[in-house]
Formats: C-alpha cells, structure tokens, sequence
C-alpha cells in the first residue's frame, strides 16, 4: 500500500545533504489529521518531493513541547550563542 501525503504549510528547510533535505512540514498522511513532520526528503524525484526514509510525526501539543524543551536547554547551554541559523532554515 502506498502512503498518500499532503503537504498543507512547508515551515522549513533545516538541511540539505546532496538530492536529499531535512524539512519540518505541516503535513497530512493519508487523509488523517494534520501534523508536525520532520523528516529526510528526496528532492529530486521526477514525481517531485518524496520520502525518503522514516520521520517524526508531532500533533500541536507535542510540538509545542519540543519548542519549550529546546528553548531551555539553548538558554542554558554553553554551545556557542554566536552561532544562527543559515538561509537554508528559511522556508523557501
């Protein structure tokens, strides 16, 4: 059985790593609710954006959770607070 996708809002590209990219999608899987999708994306397909792997599925309130359980650990992490985020991270 093939899975059935829609992507209803593109929130990000985060990476690129040759013909595949690492996006965060608002996305539908067949015909289900919306979700959070984070996921390997093959870009190059002649079919256009397809999966390209297993991903992260999140409904709003776990998403919204992972936003809080990041934004504390940067705010106490003693990574570089120099460092931001390239272009790549903005929707295209």
């Amino acid at each position: 059985m093939t899975a059935k996708f829609e992507i209803t809002k593109e929130i990000a590209v985060l990476s690129r790593k040759g013909r595949r990219s690492l996006r965060l999608n608002i996305m539908r899987w067949n015909d289900h609710p919306e979700t959070f999708d984070l996921r390997l994306w093959l870009d190059s397909a002649p079919e256009g954006l397809l999966p390209s792997g297993k991903g992260i599925m999140m409904d709003e309130w776990e998403a919204s959770c992972l936003l809080y359980a990041l934004q504390s650990f940067f705010a106490e992490s003693t990574l570089a607070t120099d460092t931001k985020p390239t272009a790549e991270a903005i929707p295209e």
